[in-house]
């Protein structure tokens, strides 16, 4: 899964499969160059038992997740997450995150729309 231009770093949120097939969620939080593999904090996975466990996986197994910081979808995402995990600190720094992106978008809307204009006899209007 793991591409070969693509670079994971500890930290990194991964999604992937075990070496016996389970399917998991979560962060890199070590990576062994040297047998290729890496060990991820799991927050969700199929297989309710590694949950919240440190899983070591091969790396080819894992697939770095874009950064989902910059839109609304993705702030709802990791708000999610952090509800899963119950970090409260990391949910209260979404939230706030959300609630900007949220504003700078409807200014953008605001700005953007454009006012029908009606016609009569003596002159046009704005409504």
């Amino acid at each position: 899964m793991l591409k070969g231009t693509e670079i994971i770093q500890i930290g990194n949120w991964v999604k992937g499969t075990t070496k016996s097939g389970e399917l998991f969620l979560g962060y890199i939080e070590d990576i062994h160059s040297l047998n290729k593999t890496v060990k991820v904090k799991v927050v969700h996975s199929d297989h309710d038992i590694v949950v919240g466990k440190t899983i070591e996986t091969l790396s080819r197994l894992v697939q770095g997740l874009p950064s989902a910081e910059t839109n609304e979808e993705g702030i709802r995402e990791l708000i999610e997450l952090s509800l899963i995990t119950k970090d409260e600190d990391w949910f209260y720094e979404l939230q706030e995150r959300f609630v900007a992106i949220r504003k700078a978008s409807n200014i953008h809307k605001q700005s953007i729309a454009v006012k029908p204009t009606q016609h009569n006899r003596i002159d046009s209007y704005r409504l």
